[in-house]
């Protein structure tokens, strides 16, 4: 079996990547904004393939939403990036970094607001585990130095964003973007192998 990995250049998903590698091929995919050495620093360690996804075009798409929304439209367009290569990859699942509670987007209501976007199944192989153990397995496999290095903060994140998500707001907050910039990222994807 194969899974897509959303691969970001933070601490969390290079361990989930990790973990889930012992049990599975697993293929990054890395939502690109201009900052991919990290992710090909961490790919060096990792092995593998990765796929570069352009996402300038979909954050444009997101500002169009009510500000406090804007972390659970993102993600949900990379829940369905991560599937629909996944569905060119052949995977079976999206793996993600995702831990209970870390930040606002990780509630258990708005984890479940953001996976009905896709139809795949999501494997959180942190789900439970508290930062020390996270940081504790990063420094082991060498991504924790690489992953504090330069961080860069997104942007277009809520000053106060939405952590009890109802699916109905979301899919009408949804409504304001072009989900075809979909299809239209994916065609432009960069694919790199280690």
């Amino acid at each position: 079996m194969k899974g897509v990995v959303l691969l970001s250049d933070g601490i969390d998903s290079p361990v989930a990547h990790y973990i889930m590698q012992k049990k599975m091929e697993c293929i990054a995919v890395h939502l690109s904004t201009g900052y991919d050495d990290k992710i090909k620093k961490i790919m060096g360690l990792l092995g593998g393939k990765t796929y570069f996804v352009p996402y300038d075009e979909i954050k444009e798409e997101i500002l169009k939403v009510k500000e406090s929304y804007r972390c659970i439209i993102c993600k949900r367009f990379m829940y369905r990036i991560a599937e629909r290569i996944a569905k060119l990859e052949k995977a079976g699942v999206i793996i993600t970094g995702e831990n209970i509670g870390q930040v606002a987007s990780q509630t258990l209501d708005n984890l479940m607001a953001i996976e009905q976007a896709v139809a795949m199944p999501v494997i959180r192989p942190l789900i439970a585990m508290d930062k020390e153990e996270i940081v504790n397995i990063a420094k082991k496999i060498g991504t924790y130095e690489i992953s504090i290095m330069q961080q860069h903060r997104c942007p277009i994140a809520p000053k106060k964003p939405v952590t009890k998500a109802r699916l109905d707001r979301v899919e009408n907050e949804e409504n304001k973007v072009d989900l075809n910039k979909v299809k239209e990222a994916v065609a432009k994807a960069k694919i790199e192998a280690v």
